[in-house]
């Protein structure tokens, strides 16, 4: 099941621009995001 999600993880460059997101909308996903685990993008 947790092997499902990790291979399923994506990053996404590019975003549908014609759909129009509420300030409200970002801001929440930014303070979701910043609480997700990191590894800082350092390299093993």
């Amino acid at each position: 099941m947790l092997e499902d999600l990790v291979l399923k993880n994506r990053s996404y460059r590019r975003f549908e621009q014609s759909v129009r997101v509420e300030e409200t909308t970002l801001r929440k996903l930014i303070g979701l995001a910043r609480m997700t685990a990191s590894a800082m993008n350092s390299s093993l």
